[in-house]
């Protein structure tokens, strides 16, 4: 392997063109390794030394799903051949390069171009993903147009039922409150649907300002108390995510509390023993229930794990799955009898 990181004669030009390059320029010889070119722009994208560079056949350093594909891609003679590759970097970091390749110098030798196009394909991926997401709003927009269609007919029938009271009576007032909450939540899932694309950022205040009406028609003989600090800044979490790490949250509090209780949901700047420096908000739910015993509150997050007879035990894995999605954090204090307090750090939009 020759060593041309010192320019000598008239290729001195040549080599500051291929160190200069957006793309990492070079040779593939008959071995399979690079040759005749600086090797500083690729040791710097790869992550690895000119010498093990040098050392290494290229196919080497790509996944082995892309080696075959790469190597009969440059054995094609003739022309230019394109082929895309991905490849692993020794701190874990994964790249997917587009190569580019024609002839070389010699007969068995190779001309390469390589672009690393992974921060564009992750453009192309996030771009899909919002159409994608476009779509399934506004046919979710259209499904609740016609629920609350469905709900009023509901509404109107439990209306007619006799006002002198007895057992009808009250299923049809229970009837009517529990359709009066799924019209609430339908309009707000169709108010975070129809949120532009500027605003994917959450109000937390204006997330629990929103749904208390909603959360006090399902907590039944638990007193629901808000505490919210004012002028948060916006979290990096959309509006229908914080309504369901809210719903999720309240609705286990409510459930931990069987005989009744105070619930309080509360938000505040995160303490600056923690992540106040830099903007991040905290929601925080507190329930007077039964509480859990350390060795039950350490797997309370866990997918399929409840100790509800009739519980799921997805909620909370849906909470925690939100949150570290937005680059926050969650956790929770309990003992039994003595209540749990969840806490949920959420950072800004600008970190």
């Amino acid at each position: 392997m020759e060593d041309f990181r010192t320019p000598a004669g008239n290729r001195a030009p040549l080599e500051r063109l291929v160190t200069l390059s957006w793309d990492l320029l070079g040779e593939i010889g008959p071995d399979g390794r690079l040759r005749s070119v600086p090797l500083d722009a690729w040791a710097a994208a790869l992550g690895r030394s000119c010498e093990e560079l040098g050392r290494l056949p290229v196919a080497d350093l790509l996944l082995p799903d892309d080696r075959a594909v790469f190597a009969a891609a440059l054995r094609l003679g003739g022309g230019l051949n394109a082929v895309q590759t991905r490849c692993l970097r020794p701190d874990g970091r994964r790249l997917t390069l587009a190569w580019r390749m024609g002839p070389g110098g010699d007969a068995d030798s190779r001309c390469v171009a390589a672009r690393d196009v992974t921060r564009l394909l992750e453009l192309q991926d996030a771009l899909l993903q919002a159409q994608t997401m476009g779509q399934v709003g506004r046919l979710a927009l259209g499904v609740a147009h016609d629920f609350n269609n469905l709900l009023a007919v509901v509404v109107g029938c439990a209306s007619q039922t006799p006002q002198d009271g007895g057992a009808d009576r009250a299923a049809a007032d229970d009837l009517r409150d529990a359709a009066g909450a799924a019209a609430e939540l339908v309009e707000m899932l169709g108010a975070c649907f129809r949120a532009g694309p500027g605003e994917n950022a959450g109000d937390l205040n204006a997330a629990v300002s929103r749904s208390e009406r909603l959360l006090r028609r399902l907590m039944g003989g638990v007193r629901l108390e808000t505490r919210l600090t004012p002028d948060l800044a916006a979290v990096r979490t959309p509006p229908l995510r914080l309504l369901q790490i809210l719903m999720n949250l309240a609705v286990n509090a409510r459930d931990a509390m069987p005989g009744g209780g105070r619930l309080l949901i509360a938000t505040e700047p995160a303490p600056a023993s923690s992540r106040a420096s830099r903007g991040w908000s905290r929601l925080t739910v507190t329930d007077e229930g039964v509480g859990m015993p350390p060795e039950v509150a350490a797997r309370m997050f866990e997918p399929f794990y409840s100790t509800k007879p009739a519980g799921g035990g997805l909620g909370l894995s849906i909470v925690r799955d939100i949150v570290e999605e937005s680059g926050g954090a969650v956790s929770a204090e309990s003992r039994p009898g003595r209540g749990t307090t969840v806490r949920v750090d959420l950072p800004p939009v600008r970190a």
